[in-house]
């Protein structure tokens, strides 16, 4: 199957939680697209980002959108309601990547990335007042690696880790302070090489 309509590459893709034939896409061209995959059709095309777009992620009940873009913005889109973003606020300072995901049911975003200082940063958002900034920020071991965040919603707590690290780190995540609970992580004496799994 082929869906065409973006000019630049495709950085990311997201199928929707709840609706299988829904398909959320991320391009260098700066934009994101929600394709009907049964009809191969562009159905809508969201508005607003200035630069390259890292992550796109739904929300659990599928009725928003979130990205970090490039610009050190997050937003979050309710694609059945407008083309603009709904929320929007700083995310982080650094340029070299970033990846958000869903946490604590939906209340709130956690975003790794780089901060000014190109030092890894994991910072958690309330996804209602994203202009609020961020909740609580860890700094995690320098690395030139985006740290790629896979959430269990049925624990809370999400895993950490990246290309080329021998650890995973492990946290615990919770809508009240102190927010990040750290719990046993896991090394390696080999360094991950290609893509990550977990």
């Amino acid at each position: 199957m082929i869906l065409t309509g973006h000019t630049e590459k495709i950085y990311s893709i997201k199928f929707h939680p709840l609706a299988s034939d829904v398909l959320a896409s991320s391009s260098y061209d700066h934009s994101v697209r929600i394709w009907d995959v049964q009809s191969r059709k562009e159905a809508i095309r969201l508005e607003g980002h200035t630069e390259q777009i890292f992550s796109l992620a739904w929300s659990p009940n599928g009725q928003q959108l979130a990205t970090a873009c490039k610009d050190g913005r997050l937003r979050i889109y309710d694609p059945r309601s407008s083309t603009q973003p709904c929320q929007e606020g700083s995310g982080p300072p650094g340029t070299r990547g970033a990846r958000v995901v869903w946490v604590c049911d939906g209340e709130c975003l956690l975003v790794s990335g780089f901060d000014s200082a190109g030092e890894r940063l994991v910072s958690l958002h309330r996804a209602a007042d994203l202009a609020g900034g961020a909740l609580a920020s860890i700094n995690i071991v320098t690395s030139p690696s985006t740290l790629i965040p896979h959430y269990d919603p049925d624990t809370g707590v999400v895993f950490l880790t990246g290309k080329g690290d021998t650890r995973v780190f492990v946290y615990e995540v919770v809508p009240q302070a102190p927010y990040f609970l750290e719990c046993l992580g896991f090394s390696s004496l080999e360094p991950h090489k290609v893509g990550i799994r977990i």
